[in-house]
């Protein structure tokens, strides 16, 4: 294999561990930046692949490794076992027991915008119900009372009301 690996690139992605691993698209486009960056063309792309697997998910890749006959196959295989119907409902699990802890408003929401797009939830009402279960009773109150309607509207009332008490507190 031909394939150049440069170690010091800042863009290196680490190894996709298929157990760990919470978001496998974002790995996967840090990936192709890192390929794109070292000037890979689609073979190499695909070749140093394997470089960046756990195990369990490299046995995957060499198993399926002749079928990858270009980088789109290759990338919609990838998608299909690591972002399935396993990832949705692991992410439906994570929205039922999230809660906000110590993170600020823009983190959580950044956390919960993750696991909705994993669960696949686009609808504005669970979203905000998902919200309302994590969020402490105070921030519930001030939802309810802005009557908001939007998944947005409600992290922009809930980032207001965190503001406010750091001023206040």
């Amino acid at each position: 294999m031909s394939t150049k690996r440069n170690k010091n690139s800042p863009l290196e992605p680490d190894v996709f561990n298929s157990s760990e691993n919470n978001n496998p698209s974002k790995w996967l486009r840090r990936y192709e930046l890192f390929a794109k960056n070292n000037e890979f063309n689609e073979r190499e792309k695909i070749e140093a692949l394997e470089y960046y697997l756990d195990n369990k998910t490299r046995i995957w890749y060499e198993n399926n490794f002749d079928t990858f006959t270009n980088w789109k196959i290759l990338k919609e295989a990838f998608i299909n076992k690591y972002m399935g119907d396993e990832v949705e409902f692991k992410a439906w699990n994570d929205l039922q027991n999230a809660k906000q802890g110590s993170e600020d408003m823009e983190e959580f929401s950044n956390r919960m915008e993750i696991m909705f797009k994993q669960a696949k939830i686009t609808d504005e009402k669970i979203k905000i119900k998902c919200l309302m279960s994590a969020v402490a009773p105070y921030y519930k109150r001030a939802l309810v009372k802005n009557k908001v309607t939007t998944y947005s509207e409600a992290i922009k009332t809930l980032t207001e009301e965190e503001r406010l008490d750091k001023v206040l507190l």
